[in-house]
């Protein structure tokens, strides 16, 4: 009779500590798993910075911290976990997408409300519907002033307030995104902004506003999650590093990632690049930052010189075996007109529809 008995090695029975994505196992000299600032601890970057941990691929199973719970497969470096799927279709029902695939793919869809017009019924549309929201509420009006100032002097606090009340009213759990794509020059949050030919907001104002607006919501006890997003470059071409713009993630539930491939779309884009190689030097800065939960807050590409079904493709593998720690991705698809230019990020073809529904089963096979 075989009596051997297998005991399962918890992070914390083996001397480790667990950081808030459930399966890295730092070393307990570090004191916090992963974080900013996780190079300089007692450790070293191997033992205590999670995107190490991750690249090294060491079982729990038969090593001591630093260690993965679950490690990547040996043939093709994926990494189990559920990986949701969510979309922006502009007024289209996401409905309709799924129909066209002849199978259910969204968990998530996205919706864009102004501050100045926080109509909560689209959120109960969402729901209805069978999806989860992502609300991205925008500080946006006819004026082009910076507005993290008018954040932190209350200035909004009234359309803040009942809305939190009305969220707090239905009861139920979706996603904000707010200040959204922060490290850019285009909206009047960014950090890069000019106004009257001076940089106009500071990261101490950005910290303070993001703040307040999640402040109000947690006073009201409201049922929301908040993200912090940031695109994965800075605008004006700057090459500060993102931890510069890192305002901290005490308050948030997850960080997002904003990466489009605007292929030959603008003087400023005469290249094609892949998911990977946008997406991939801010996921590896943002790891080290943070343990919260890692997803791509919008993504697609334009077809111009780009094999665009091959990239949609690509796209979804490489968020599979690539970058283990992103576990929801939010695809923009509508085509949209800007400065005279059509970029078209739908699924505008027969192929290109094939392709995604293609790479969405590919995805989920990968990270059964």
């Amino acid at each position: 009779m075989d009596t051997t008995t297998t005991t399962t090695r918890y992070c914390s029975t083996i001397g480790g500590i667990l950081a808030e994505d459930g399966n890295t196992c730092c070393a307990n000299s570090c004191g916090t798993c992963g974080g900013y600032g996780c190079d300089t601890r007692p450790g070293g970057k191997s033992s205590c910075c999670i995107s190490e941990i991750i690249s090294n691929n060491i079982s729990c199973d038969t090593n001591d911290p630093p260690c993965l719970k679950s490690t990547t497969s040996s043939s093709t470096g994926s990494v189990q976990r559920e990986v949701e799927v969510g979309i922006f279709t502009g007024s289209t029902s996401p409905k309709q997408r799924e129909d066209d695939f002849g199978m259910e793919v969204w968990s998530y869809r996205l919706i864009f409300m102004s501050i100045f017009d926080l109509q909560f019924y689209k959120i109960e549309d969402v729901f209805n519907d069978g999806y989860t929201p992502i609300l991205n509420m925008e500080f946006l009006s006819s004026s082009s002033t910076p507005v993290l100032q008018k954040i932190i002097d209350g200035i909004y606090d009234d359309e803040l307030w009942k809305f939190a009340t009305e969220c707090t009213d239905y009861g139920k759990t979706f996603w904000i995104r707010t200040l959204h794509e922060y490290n850019g020059d285009w909206y009047p949050w960014g950090i890069l902004y000019w106004y009257e030919g001076k940089q106009s907001n500071t990261m101490d104002q950005y910290k303070q506003a993001l703040n307040k607006i999640i402040g109000i919501f947690k006073t009201k006890g409201a049922p929301v999650k908040f993200q912090l997003d940031i695109n994965n470059v800075n605008g004006l071409d700057d090459t500060t590093p993102l931890s510069y713009f890192w305002p901290g993630d005490e308050n948030i539930d997850a960080v997002t990632i904003t990466a489009y491939n605007r292929a030959y779309s603008t003087p400023n884009h005469q290249y094609s690049w892949s998911f990977y190689k946008h997406f991939q030097p801010a996921y590896d800065a943002i790891s080290k930052l943070t343990s919260k939960p890692i997803w791509v807050a919008e993504t697609a590409t334009t077809s111009y010189g780009t094999d665009k079904s091959t990239w949609i493709r690509e796209c979804f593998r490489s968020i599979a075996l690539d970058f283990p720690r992103i576990t929801q991705v939010t695809w923009f698809l509508y085509n949209k007109d800007e400065e005279g230019m059509l970029l078209d990020w739908d699924l505008n073809t027969d192929e290109q529809k094939q392709a995604f529904k293609d790479g969405f089963l590919e995805l989920k096979e990968l990270t059964s």
